[in-house]
């Protein structure tokens, strides 16, 4: 043991009669677990406990929960003799049921032959408006950072935006930046049209059908009405197979005019924070250029009679071009006509997404096209269909082109959506010398196409079998 003498300030001190009180204000605890004898600092006092509530370990009661533990690991390793210094942060329950925090610095001084502490010597701080001071200066961090990274997802959509890229893809793109802005489970772009809203574009959801005028739900009619967000929270939003619980309806506007609305949507009530609407805002406005220019570029599709999607011409394109062929005099004798269906589409959609489900359609479409003469005519004829019409092919002709068809639709690969197959049923109508009525042989062809479905799909029917070997 060591036998150096004791300073002269220390004896001066301990005559003076006021080192308990010095000891106690400092913070310092001192335990004797052989006698239950202990000394508590002023600090416990504070806290509203007196000198015999915090002898042995009563303390530990008092710790928060999520604390105990830890601090409870770190004391039973000094009772089993693995170490005789304890150093913690930890939060304790005061008299009047408040957590504090505390910082706890202590050593072993003795322990009895079973190596069992006996005496224990340490010094507690309270560190409650320190910790207070951090958190909110890792809020504020977490904060900053936050919106460093809307501005950046913001940036990132003004880009997309500018660069000039087809319209509907730029809404895709610009919602995939939305994850960084608003903190939601799913987001869809709804567009005013003549007839209600149509879905531009969705994420964390699948894109709906159209909603009809007057089947308007009431937060939609309201948002337009008012050109104002409005936030509900707690009433769920079904979309898809997908349950909300959190909703924000954010207006879409150019230059004065209502182009469609905005839903972010929450699993969990209030999922969406409590400041969503700001970003949301900022947001919308990058969506308003995109949605603006996708509908330009559809009323000029129209125009020009092209489907935006897959950018074959329209129904109306087809039947005008379609009934003057059929009617013009000394024609050819033989054509066909052909309905085309994707397989199983729905399921398609809802295994990948309707992005994947419109290039899949996409891509199908660019098939037919690079299958065909610049005589034949083909159309989207509506959803998942497409039509031809075939001049001057017999029924073997019109089965050889539908037949490339069906292939060149099996061996289509997506790289964004690896897994996805897709398939094609085709029935075929031939007409030689026969019936000249459009609406006739579009019946049949789709009469072919439903039992080619029937049949077990991935496969081409015509109307009349024997025409194939004409």
């Amino acid at each position: 043991m060591d036998k150096s003498p004791i300073h002269p300030l220390i004896h001066r001190l301990i005559s003076s009669g006021k080192l308990e009180h010095i000891l106690k204000g400092a913070g310092v605890f001192l335990r004797d677990y052989s006698t239950g004898l202990g000394l508590c600092n002023t600090f416990w006092k504070e806290c509203g406990y007196g000198e015999t509530e915090m002898t042995r370990d009563r303390w530990i009661d008092l710790l928060h929960p999520e604390d105990r533990a830890r601090v409870v690991e770190a004391v039973n390793r000094l009772q089993e003799g693995k170490g005789d210094y304890f150093a913690e942060e930890y939060r304790f329950r005061d008299a009047r049921g408040r957590y504090r925090w505390v910082r706890s610095r202590a050593i072993v001084l003795e322990r009895n032959a079973e190596k069992v502490p006996t005496l224990y010597l340490g010094i507690d701080t309270e560190i409650t408006d320190l910790m207070a001071r951090l958190d909110t200066e890792r809020t504020e961090r977490e904060e900053m950072e936050k919106r460093y990274l809307e501005a950046e997802a913001l940036r990132q959509a003004s880009t997309v935006v500018a660069a000039g890229v087809h319209p509907g893809e730029a809404i895709s793109r610009i919602l995939a930046q939305s994850a960084g802005i608003v903190s939601a489970d799913a987001v869809l772009v709804w567009a005013v049209t003549e007839d209600g809203l149509e879905c531009m574009g969705a994420r964390g959801a699948d894109g709906l059908p159209p909603i009809p005028q007057d089947r308007m739900p009431r937060n939609f009619a309201w948002v337009l009405q008012e050109k104002r967000p409005r936030r509900i929270f707690g009433r769920p939003v079904s979309r898809g197979n997908e349950v909300f619980r959190d909703s924000l309806y954010m207006p879409v506007v150019s230059r004065g005019r209502v182009l469609g609305i905005l839903e972010f949507l929450g699993k969990e009530p209030r999922a969406l924070g409590h400041r969503a609407e700001g970003p949301a805002s900022v947001f919308a406005d990058s969506v308003a250029v995109a949605l603006e220019n996708a509908l330009e570029f559809r009323e000029l599709d129209r125009e020009a009679g092209l489907d935006w999607l897959t950018n074959l011409p329209t129904r109306r394109r087809f039947d005008f071009r379609a009934r003057a062929y059929l009617e013009s005099p000394g024609e050819d004798i033989c054509f066909c006509v052909v309905m085309i269906d994707l397989d199983r589409f729905k399921l398609v959609n809802d295994t990948f997404g309707h992005k994947a489900g419109d290039q899949g359609l996409a891509a199908a479409a660019r098939v037919c096209r690079e299958a065909l003469r610049s005589t034949d005519l083909v159309c989207r004829y509506g959803g998942e269909e497409i039509a031809l019409l075939l001049p001057g092919a017999d029924g073997k002709a019109g089965f050889a082109v539908a037949e490339r068809i069906r292939k060149g639709v099996e061996a289509l690969r997506f790289p964004e959506f690896p897994q996805m197959r897709l398939t094609v049923s085709l029935g075929v109508r031939v007409s030689c010398g026969g019936s000249r009525d459009l609406s006739v042989l579009l019946s049949e062809a789709d009469q072919a196409l439903y039992r080619a479905k029937a049949s077990g799909r991935n496969r081409v029917i015509l109307s009349d079998p024997e025409a194939s070997t004409a």
